[in-house]
């Protein structure tokens, strides 16, 4: 006796099911939520990067830059982009004396996409990779004098 093909289907698909629901770590199965490499716990980033070194690639693209940013005490809106966290050592001494001691604001991770408020994100990516920072100089302010019109 012949069976229709859709109970052929959804035979197939009903063991499907059951192979993704014990399928193990880096299977198909992590899709139902389980994760049994580490309990019942998800992993953090950090774990999967160890356990799976290809999710590092996953997690950090190549085109991402991570940058730690400083501001100067001394002249406002001037900020100092750094490739690594307190390499103050890649600064010539001229600028690091004119910027005085830094003063730490946030770390981000850099990418093409990401919008900056006053710069280029390629352009700082670029100084980062060539130079190890970049210097943001503030705005240019004109005076609008008032002619008595």
């Amino acid at each position: 006796l012949a069976q229709p093909a859709s109970a052929s289907r959804t035979r197939q698909q009903t063991a499907a099911r059951a192979s993704h629901e014990t399928a193990g770590p880096g299977e198909p199965g992590m899709a139902t939520g389980r994760f049994p490499a580490w309990g019942d716990r998800a992993p953090s980033p950090l774990e999967c990067a160890l356990r799976y070194p290809v999710t590092l690639a996953i997690l950090m693209p190549s085109d991402r830059l991570p940058c730690w940013i400083y501001r100067s005490p001394r002249q406002d809106e001037m900020y100092l982009y750094l490739a690594a966290e307190g390499a103050f050592d890649r600064l010539p001494p001229d600028l690091l004396e004119r910027f005085g001691t830094p003063e730490f604001v946030m770390q981000l991770n850099l990418h093409p996409g990401r919008p900056l408020a006053r710069e280029a994100v390629t352009t700082v990516m670029r100084q980062l990779r060539e130079c190890g920072f970049h210097l943001q100089l503030p705005p240019k302010v004109t005076a609008h004098l008032y002619q008595g019109d």
